[in-house]
């Protein structure tokens, strides 16, 4: 589900100034009220927005993470080779699969073969010492591998709570406010005469004294 907390906060934005030149006894507990909704909601956009950026760079070293396990694979496939193991597939006799499988599979299901494979080819008498290194150059791949999946996953998940603390409560909160705040506003107006309720919610320059101009009597709006 999408969120509306940015044009919330748009137009939180743009009565902000206006509103804090209200000197009405009658709009301070409701502005401060909004006020500090509004920064409720501001902050948690923020930890969102914090969380997105932490997910990607954990999502970017995954990837890069990938790719080395990937290429760890293809050079162990390689040495392999030239110690006379099945050319089509060199793991076929540690019981794995072939490597051009083995790179299609998803991150940790990769790993997890990878970090079973090395020790077996570590062990086996037919392995060359190059093959050896580069079984265990694979399997510090493979668990490189497998950490930046579980921090991809964390993030994933902090990722998933800060989008849920926005979105439960406080953007109704925040209309809450607003509509008694537009009320008070109104309400000032009607008593002191004055027209902050255009100056703050129609895009006057700023709110005006009094005026022998009534408020338009107009329902609340949320």
């Amino acid at each position: 589900m999408g969120s509306d907390s940015g044009g919330l906060l748009t137009m939180g934005r743009l009565i902000l100034a206006p509103l804090q030149l209200i000197n009405s006894k009658y709009v301070r507990v409701p502005r401060d009220a909004f006020v500090r909704t509004f920064q409720a909601l501001e902050t948690a956009e923020r930890a969102v927005d914090d969380a997105e950026a932490v997910l990607q760079k954990a999502t970017n070293a995954l990837a890069l993470a990938d790719a080395t396990q990937d290429e760890a694979v293809n050079t162990l496939a390689t040495h392999l080779a030239g110690d006379g193991f099945n050319r089509t597939n060199p793991f076929k006799e540690f019981g794995a699969p072939a490597p051009a499988k083995l790179v299609k599979q998803s991150v940790m299901t990769e790993a997890a073969t990878l970090i079973t494979l090395a020790p077996r080819v570590a062990a086996h008498p037919k392995a060359s010492a190059a093959s050896k290194r580069a079984a265990a150059k694979m399997h510090e791949a493979a668990t490189a591998a497998r950490a930046a999946s579980n921090v991809q996953a964390l993030a994933q998940q902090k990722r998933s709570g800060a989008i849920d603390a926005r979105d439960s409560d406080l953007p109704k909160q925040f209309r809450v406010a607003l509509t008694n705040l537009k009320a008070a506003v109104r309400y000032g107006d009607s008593i002191e005469q004055t027209t902050n309720y255009v100056a703050v919610f129609r895009g006057s320059s700023k709110p005006r004294g009094k005026s022998s101009v009534k408020p338009e009597n107009e329902p609340v709006q949320g």
